[in-house]
């Protein structure tokens, strides 16, 4: 009994193991995202400058 709860809490912590490790990569894929997305509006706004 207590070596199926150890195995049972085992894979319990490999699987918060992984959603964390998914939470924290999507996490920085949406902080890239951003900062491409302020870095293409500060490269429009600059453009819009040089061009007037």
């Amino acid at each position: 009994m207590k070596l199926a709860l150890l195995r049972l809490t085992q894979g319990l912590w490999d699987y918060i193991g992984k959603v964390i490790a998914v939470l924290v990569l999507v996490s920085f894929l949406l902080a890239a995202l951003g900062a491409l997305l302020v870095a293409i509006k500060w490269v429009t706004w600059a453009w819009t400058l040089l061009t007037l």
